[in-house]
């Protein structure tokens, strides 16, 4: 198991271990305090924590996660006021109250709303990453756009999309056998989403 080597301030290091890619996600400590990988060298691992590390001792875990940080975007986010790692701030106050405790891991988005989802593609369909198969209103005036992940490409297969208006979690699939998330998308901040512009 990886173990924290040192603390300095919200930078922690692990030593010894080839675990860890660059601009991973990882959490730190018992608590499971947000971070991600800033630096590999022969001997050390350098990992940025995104909450206060008051507390964190040498020798405790450090979790690899295997994939980067990420923001999820779709409907729901503008009904909603996050902090800077997208933890949403009014779900965390009912939860712990006025402060965020260390570790407090709630899901961006509201994973029990409903929204009206529109398809904008059939089955047969030929897509890739960018396209446009569904689209959503959060409110009045605005309308999300569901867009193909920049990594999919292939046939649109639908796969259990319930009772319309019912579509939270229910999954388009416009590659082989890769399961896209139907309305929901968790992008890396730091490459395009592929989106192809009107």
């Amino acid at each position: 198991m990886n173990t924290i080597f040192s603390v300095n301030g919200p930078v922690v290091k692990v030593k010894d271990t080839k675990d860890f890619s660059m601009m991973e996600m990882v959490y730190v400590g018992e608590k499971k305090l947000i971070g991600e990988v800033i630096g590999i060298t022969e001997s050390f691992t350098t990992i940025q924590v995104y909450e206060v590390t008051t507390g964190l001792k040498v020798g405790e875990p450090v979790y690899t996660t295997g994939a980067p940080m990420c923001a999820t975007l779709g409907p729901g986010i503008l009904s909603n006021i996050f902090d800077g790692i997208e933890r949403p701030l009014k779900q965390i106050a009912e939860k712990t109250g006025a402060f965020i405790a260390e570790g407090t891991n709630i899901p961006a988005l509201d994973e029990t709303r409903t929204f009206d989802v529109t398809m904008t593609v059939k089955v047969g369909d030929q897509l890739k990453g960018g396209d446009v198969y569904a689209t959503c209103p959060e409110t009045p005036v605005v309308k999300h756009h569901c867009m193909v992940s920049p990594l999919l490409s292939g046939e649109v297969e639908v796969r259990d999309i319930g009772i319309p208006g019912d579509l939270v979690r229910k999954t388009v699939c416009p590659a082989q056998t890769v399961e896209a998330d139907f309305v929901r998308a968790a992008l890396p901040p730091r490459k395009p989403d592929g989106h192809k512009g009107d």
